[in-house]
Parts: structure tokens; C-alpha cells; sequence
């Protein structure tokens, strides 16, 4: 993991302006730049990509288009120049990325996870919003040669089924993403479908890759010590509650409201505080639902059925969690 006591964070110059004292420009990093988003609370979907441009600060920055319009760029151009509609992201010990934590991937739920940094301390989020699990996978290669990390929490496969990828090859790229994470010697902690309101048509494509999913995560369980993929089924779950409203935001029906994360949350650091002899590989509601073995067959804990079709939220769920999950106990290797 990376150095005891080193603590890293991001923010923003002024417009014009060069980064404050104390801090420093990311300048080679594209992950170092996903990953400033995240701490100063902006969605990754509004990374660009990367350019050479002699009249653009050089390597991450903002460009403000409109006042309610930005976009970022990683500018690779060997100089480049402060200009007066932009702003650099700086940095304390983001670049390089520090190895061996937690590092969040995948779609917009992971984007959105505002939290997500605070429930795993030392914890980075790259997640970006709309990815694809062929986006992951392309990308891959690269964030584990520089993050190196100790657990990726994982979500994507929603946005290739809405594309129509089939459910076979959707898990195909799943699996290359699994064995690319586990040769480089770090686990898969992934968070199943969820049954959202919006997208109906698709809940059954959903079940269909999640058994998938918890299949592999059985089958990759025997006789195996230290199992590299951990399944947390988000769909029964939700489906379990009701599916009341409030899991989701109201105006889309689709991603994760407050309390749709508080949920994760738990069920995240219930996941990765997990200290049993015996790794759990499947997990429902918080709870171990099967362990590994190692004479050669998963352990169930409690029968794994598939999800009913999931009913019409409620609108009167019951109540949501009080207050923000706890960290407490996280230890993060």
C-alpha cells in the first residue's frame, strides 16, 4: 500500500492562474486527473481525453467554455501556457498514483459515489460516467501498471446491455477484466445490476449477467485460498427493500439517490472488512450468502435464488439508513 502517513488531495487553481503553493500541477497522469475530479466533486464525464496544445496550461486542466459549460483536457504538450478561461488541477502526492489502495472503476454509479473516498480512506475513484465494460477493459492495463492496486470496486455491464451486447458477450469482457485484475495480483470487488425504474426492458439482461457473474465468482472460489473476485448482489437486494423510490434519483429513476448509496456503502465495507479464515465470494444485504472452500466446492451460507421480476417501487419504502455509513475498522492493504 502506499507510504503511512501520506496523505494526497486535489483542487483547483484560480482561472489564469498557476497552482498554489504547497501543491502541484498533474502533468502526466491521466488517472492522477480522473481521480482530481473526483475530489473536487466533478464527474469524470467531463474529461476529454488528451491534446497538444501550446496555448493551454500544460498536462490536466479546465477549460470554461460558459459559465455553466467546462470541459478537461490532459494536455501533453512539452511547455503549454496559463490562459485566462482555464484552470489547472493541482495536487499533494496524487502524481504518481499511490499504490496498493482501493481504487473505485467503472460507470457513472461509481462516478457519482461522492462518498466513496471517505467509506475507504486512502481509497481513489476513477470511475466515468457512461463507461462501458469494453471501456474498462481497454483501460485496464494501464491503471493497474500505475496504481497497482490492492482492490478494484467494480461496476459496469449495464451501459454495454442497453447497447444491446449480448449477455454472453457483456460477461466475456467481465471476465477479461476479472483475469487481467487477478494476473496483475489484486481483487475484483464487484457490485451487481441494479433493478432500476427507467429501464424495465432491461431488468431481465440484468439477472441473466449477475447469475453469470455469481457463477464465476463460486467456480473462481475452489481451492483457492484467496479468491480474486467477490460478488455483491445489489438486484435481490434492492428488490428485497421494495425497491422504493427513494433508492433512486427522481428525475431519471435509474441512478443511485442518497440512499442507494448509503446501502452500498455498508455493503462495500462489510465486503472488504470481511476477516473470516474463510474469504465470502457472494454477499446479499450486508450478509455472506457463500464462502469458499478449499476441498474443492464453494460453501453456500444461505440458498442463493434469483431475483423475482422486480416490483414497481413503493411509494412508501421503508426507512432509509440514518446518517452516513461507518468506517470505522477499514483496514486497507
Amino acid at each position: 500500500m502506499g507510504e503511512v502517513g501520506v496523505q494526497w488531495n486535489a483542487l483547483m487553481s484560480e482561472l489564469g492562474m498557476a497552482c498554489p503553493d504547497g501543491t502541484m500541477p498533474i502533468v502526466s497522469s491521466t488517472w492522477a486527473c480522473i481521480a482530481a475530479l473526483h475530489y473536487v466533486g466533478k464527474d469524470a464525464g467531463i474529461y476529454l481525453g488528451t491534446e497538444s496544445e501550446p496555448i493551454f496550461p500544460k498536462g490536466c486542466y479546465e477549460f470554461l467554455f460558459t459559465e455553466n459549460l467546462a470541459f478537461v483536457f490532459m494536455n501533453e504538450h512539452e511547455t503549454g501556457a496559463l490562459e485566462s478561461q482555464s484552470r489547472n488541477f493541482c495536487h499533494q502526492n496524487l502524481e504518481p498514483l499511490p499504490p496498493g489502495e482501493v481504487v473505485f472503476l467503472g460507470d457513472s454509479d461509481i462516478d457519482f459515489w461522492t462518498t466513496s473516498t471517505d467509506i475507504v480512506p486512502r481509497s481513489l475513484n476513477v470511475g466515468i460516467g457512461g463507461h462501458l465494460c469494453s471501456e474498462v477493459l481497454q483501460d485496464i492495463d494501464s491503471l493497474l501498471e500505475e496504481a497497482k492496486p490492492s482492490t478494484v470496486v467494480l461496476a459496469c455491464g449495464r451501459y454495454d446491455l442497453a447497447q444491446n451486447t449480448t449477455v454472453a458477450d457483456t460477461f466475456d469482457l467481465f471476465s477479461n477484466i476479472v483475469d487481467k485484475i487477478s494476473d496483475a495480483g489484486s481483487h475484483v470487488l464487484y457490485l451487481g445490476t441494479k433493478p432500476e425504474p427507467a429501464n424495465q426492458d432491461l431488468h431481465e439482461l440484468y439477472q441473466d449477467y449477475d447469475k453469470l457473474v455469481n457463477d464465476l465468482a463460486i467456480s473462481l472460489a475452489e481451492d483457492v485460498a484467496d479468491p480474486p473476485l467477490t460478488f455483491i448482489d445489489v438486484y435481490s437486494a434492492f428488490v428485497d427493500l421494495g425497491n422504493p423510490f427513494d433508492l433512486y434519483q427522481g428525475g431519471d429513476q435509474e441512478s443511485l439517490a442518497l440512499y442507494g448509496y448509503e446501502l452500498w456503502s455498508n455493503w462495500t465495507v462489510a465486503a472488504l472488512e470481511d476477516t473470516d479464515e474463510v474469504p465470502c465470494v457472494v454477499w446479499k444485504s450486508g450478509e455472506c450468502v457463500v464462502r469458499s472452500t478449499f476441498s474443492g466446492t464453494a460453501s453456500p451460507i444461505a440458498a442463493t435464488t434469483t431475483a423475482e421480476p422486480s416490483p414497481s417501487p413503493s411509494e412508501n419504502p421503508t426507512g432509509s439508513p440514518s446518517g452516513s455509513p461507518s468506517a470505522a475498522g477499514i483496514t486497507v492493504t
